[in-house]
């Protein structure tokens, strides 16, 4: 199911292209189109993830394409929150990747050299300005809350700067 179109986001949504055949929607996964159905279970691979780019943040899931965009609507909300709590518009667009699975999440915490952070929900890098968590619990609801944390960890990090103060 897709969006209604009162509820479409404000943001680019990076699926390059959708089409309607016959009454059947398609999505493209990697420059091919395929069945709606399909597409959306491709997209639950890192790999294939749905990328979002809002007025503030770029957003990265392999979660469902509705859990995308109600959580870029949450995390455009939240920005507000950390403008007015932080007293200052930061520089830097904020970065922000939402695993599906923890083994998603393990993988990058590997690739990335933070090892530190596997047994967490999620953390905030001010190396790279990335905020990234998982679906502990298998709850939508708690992936929401992580990531609104996260993103104030990287808004802590921009508003005193330099990066990488304890926050």
């Amino acid at each position: 199911s897709r969006a209604p179109a009162a509820r479409r986001p404000r943001y680019t949504v990076h699926t390059p292209s959708e089409h309607t055949i016959d009454g059947q929607l398609f999505l493209s996964v990697g420059g091919k189109f395929y069945p709606a159905a399909t597409a959306r279970k491709m997209r639950q691979e890192w790999e294939n993830a749905w990328t979002l780019t809002t007025e503030h943040f770029d957003l990265k899931t392999n979660m469902s394409d509705e859990f995308a965009i109600e959580w870029a609507d949450f995390m455009e909300e939240a920005w507000k929150s950390y403008v007015e709590f932080f007293g200052t518009e930061f520089k830097e667009r904020l970065e922000l990747y939402a695993f599906r699975t923890y083994d998603d999440y393990r993988n990058y915490c590997k690739e990335t050299n933070n090892e530190g952070n596997l047994k967490a929900g999620g953390f905030a890098d001010p190396r790279n300005n990335r905020g990234v968590g998982w679906t502990s619990g298998n709850s939508t609801k708690r992936l929401f809350f992580t990531m609104i944390h996260e993103g104030a960890h990287l808004s802590y990090f921009n508003a005193f700067e330099p990066h990488g103060y304890p926050s």
